[in-house]
């Protein structure tokens, strides 16, 4: 067993760089990049084939990293365009799964205000603590 830095690419891009144990699986690493990755997202084997979420206790970092030591991450599901805006002034448009939190949006946008609300497409504030059980499809219109 070895640790050793893995570089987290999603769609091609870099998210992330974590210290994990060669036999780690891709569960502990789901829950190291917990913030930068949603339940949309799944790791790809070396060969590019999808790793099923369900099954990520079963391979380890060391089956998975290629010889780079990155691990490939692709976006999967239904998508579509979010724009967030704060006080009617639109702070960012993004791509994200139907079924994505609305907590997720939350920690994967840096620049909503702890003060800011989510609301429901019937325009119901969504509370802070009710944003777990909230998707996306739910607040847009």
């Amino acid at each position: 067993m070895s640790n050793i830095k893995v570089r987290f690419f999603l769609n091609g891009k870099s998210i992330s760089v974590k210290p994990l144990n060669s036999q780690d699986n891709l569960k502990t690493a789901r829950e190291k990049l917990k913030q930068k990755i949603s339940g949309s997202q799944q790791f790809l084997t070396k060969e590019g084939d999808l790793i099923d979420i369900d099954d990520e206790e079963y391979f380890t970092i060391k089956e998975t990293i290629n010889e780079s030591r990155i691990i490939n991450i692709k976006e999967t599901g239904d998508k579509k365009e979010a724009k967030i805006k704060l006080n009617d002034e639109t702070i960012s448009t993004i791509q994200v799964d139907k079924k994505t939190k609305i907590s997720d949006i939350r920690k994967s946008i840096q620049n909503i205000p702890e003060s800011a609300h989510f609301y429901t497409v019937d325009n119901d504030v969504i509370e802070k603590e009710d944003e777990e059980s909230f998707c996306v499809e739910e607040s847009i219109k």
